[in-house]
Parts: C-alpha cells; structure tokens; sequence
C-alpha cells in the first residue's frame, strides 16, 4: 500500500532543501500515520476478522541539526558555556 502526500507553499522563499528533507523525514510521517491506522483498522473490521491495531506512531529519540551541515549560525559561541573557561 503507498500513501502519496502533497504539500503547497505558495511562497517558498527561505526554504531550502534541508528543510524540506527534514520536514519530510519527520512531519510526513505523523500526518500520514493517523490514515494507515483508521485504515488497517477499518479493514480487517470489515473482513470480519480479528481487528488489527495500530499503534500511536513514536518515533524514537534523534537529534538533527537544525542548519544545514556547512552553516554555522551568526551568533555561534556566543553565550555558549563550552566556549567559556
């Protein structure tokens, strides 16, 4: 089974690739997970057998960076306790 989902900016100035791909990897999927569950439960519902479940979607513990890798942010080390001895 495959989900297609479809986004529209109708301004996409400041929006880079980055940020697509994390909007993607991450927000895609929690809007998409709540129709894969309504489904596989209404599904077999209606097959007459034993109802499956889906759990609620948990994604686990990541860090990504905020920036794109190669920017640095134009207050970098500023108030930065690491920074200061």
């Amino acid at each position: 089974m495959l989900f297609e989902l479809t986004y529209t900016v109708e301004d996409a100035t400041g929006i880079s690739d980055h940020d697509v791909e994390h909007f993607a990897a991450f927000n895609a999927r929690f809007n998409a997970w709540p129709y894969w569950r309504e489904l596989a439960q209404t599904v077999t519902n209606r097959m007459r057998i034993p109802t499956l479940l889906v759990p609620v979607l948990r994604l686990p513990a990541t860090r990504v960076p905020l920036e794109p890798p190669g920017e640095e942010s134009s207050d970098a080390g500023e108030g930065d306790a690491s920074t200061n001895e």
